[in-house]
C-alpha cells in the first residue's frame, strides 16, 4: 500500500471517531437502560395473576433520563395491563399500580439521583389510569416507604451550579 491510501483510511477514521463522538453527546439525555426489558419480563412474571395473558406484552418499561451524569434524574415509563377483574375494581387496580411501580424501583436498585415511574394501566376499551411515583434521595434514607405517590409530574431537578468560566 501507498502512503497516500494509508493517510486517507486514517483520515476517514478519524472523522468516523469524531462523528460517532457527537452522536453519543447528544444521546445521551434520552437513553435506553439496558435492564428495563429483564424489569418488566420479571414483573410480568410475578405479578401474572393480576396482569392480563392476551398479547401484547402485559408489562412494558422504558426509561429516560434528563441530563447527563450520574445524578441526572431518570424517570421510567411503566405500562401495564391489568386483567379485566382488576381493571373494575378501583382499589385494586390502584394497589396493583403501586407495587408494580414498587417493583420497579427495587429492581431498578440504588441510584443517586431521584427516580420517577409512570405507571400506565392500559384498561379495556382504550381507557388509561395514570399514576406517577417518587423516589427522591431523601426517601431513600429515611427508613420511609420505597415510593411516594405524587399528583403530577415533579419539575426537573435543578442542574448542579458549575464554575463559571475564567474568560466570562
Amino acid at each position: 500500500m501507498d502512503s497516500k491510501a494509508i493517510r486517507t483510511i486514517v483520515i476517514f477514521g478519524i472523522m468516523a471517531t469524531f462523528a460517532l463522538t457527537i452522536m453519543m453527546m447528544f444521546s445521551l439525555d434520552s437513553m435506553t437502560d439496558t435492564q428495563t426489558p429483564k424489569i418488566a419480563a420479571d414483573l410480568a412474571q410475578d405479578f401474572a395473576r393480576a396482569l392480563s395473558t392476551d398479547p401484547p406484552a402485559p408489562a412494558r418499561l422504558s426509561m429516560i433520563k434528563e441530563g447527563a451524569g450520574e445524578d441526572a434524574r431518570r424517570v421510567y415509563k411503566l405500562h401495564i395491563r391489568p386483567n379485566d377483574a382488576v381493571a373494575a375494581d378501583g382499589p385494586a387496580l390502584t394497589r396493583l399500580m403501586y407495587h408494580t411501580a414498587e417493583f420497579c424501583v427495587g429492581a431498578i436498585g440504588d441510584t443517586r439521583a431521584e427516580v420517577v415511574i409512570r405507571c400506565i394501566a392500559e384498561l379495556p376499551g382504550g381507557r388509561e389510569k395514570e399514576a406517577i411515583f417518587v423516589k427522591d434521595k431523601a426517601s431513600a434514607h429515611s427508613g420511609a416507604d420505597l415510593i411516594h405517590a405524587v399528583a403530577a409530574m415533579p419539575p426537573p431537578s435543578a442542574p448542579s451550579a458549575l464554575p463559571a468560566s475564567p474568560g466570562r
